[in-house]
Parts: C-alpha cells; structure tokens; sequence
C-alpha cells in the first residue's frame, strides 16, 4: 500500500541531509580552524579515520608508519575528507587507498592521496583549480582547499595516467 515506497523515500531524504548537514559542518570547521602544531604517529590517525568511515573495513589503505609535527586537527580534517571522497566517489566496491607523505627541500610535508576508483571528472579538477563553489561539488573539497590554501600550499587533482584511479597532492607547513 505505498508504506514500503514512502520508508524508502524517507530514507533516502535522511541520507541526503545527513550529507549535506556534513558538508556544511566541515566547510564550518575547515574555515574557522586555528593552526596548533604537534607531533602524532600519521598512520595512526589513518587508521582512526578509515575506522570511522568504514566501520565494515571493506576497504584498506596504506601510510607511512612515522611521527610528523604539523597542525594535526587540520591534517585530520583534510585526510578525513580525501579519505571519504575516494570512497563515496571512487565507484569501487574495495577501495585502496595509498597515503604517503614526505618532506619538501622547503621544510613542508607533501601529502600524497592515491586511490584505485574510477578518477575525477573534469568539473572537480576545474572546480580545485578555480576555486568557485558549483552545484556539483560539495562543501568539504572547498574546506580543505582554503585550509591548505590558508597554510601556503596549493591542492592539485589529477588522473592516474593509465586509468588506474586518481591522486590528490598538497604540501602542508
């Protein structure tokens, strides 16, 4: 009589906030985070992020195991996002992610994000590099841009050459 219909629509209606409510915490977050430097295990805080996000552990990572000294709320929010976009977007059913950081000649860390889904399509690149807000592109992407922005790096985006997924780089003081 239409109730299976109308719990389905509902659902799907409480899905659709609960992302969006996300997007606007996080873009509210990303913006207004003040820089506090210390030093944490980084594959720690991956493994703290993917728990959350994927409780089920259908999909797994990689990260160096060492201790870095950087503004850790603003890492995790960072990660966190690069982290749950791979998997909402990726369009695999096992995502895997390879998470590396390294230090730059000029004493930042670089932060690499590489993942196995089907890649970006071009308005996510244009909307990284433009930096104007669309209807297709969500809150948390435009936080993380000005956190890393706000920091003295710039978030690049780009296909893997052989088609193989995506990778996401960003330098961080």
């Amino acid at each position: 009589d239409g109730k299976l219909e109308l719990i389905d629509m509902l659902e799907d209606v409480a899905l659709k906030a609960t992302s969006l409510i996300s997007d606007v915490l996080s873009h509210a977050q990303a913006i207004s985070t003040h820089e506090q430097t210390s030093s944490f295990k980084f594959s720690q805080l991956c493994e703290d992020i993917l728990t959350v996000i994927d409780p089920t552990q259908q999909h797994n990572f990689t990260a160096p195991d060492i201790r870095i000294k950087t503004d850790k709320v603003a890492t995790q929010i960072i990660v966190r996002n690069l982290i749950d976009n791979a998997i909402k977007h990726g369009g695999s059913r096992q995502t895997c992610l390879i998470i590396s950081v390294d230090e730059t000649s000029d004493g930042m860390l670089r932060f690499k994000v590489r993942d196995n889904g089907g890649g970006f399509e071009n308005a996510s690149i244009a909307f990284l590099d433009s930096g104007q807000f669309r209807v297709d592109s969500g809150y948390g992407l435009l936080g993380i841009r000005r956190l890393v922005n706000a920091r003295g790096g710039q978030i690049s985006a780009r296909n893997l050459p052989d088609g193989s997924g995506s990778e996401i780089e960003f330098p961080f003081p």
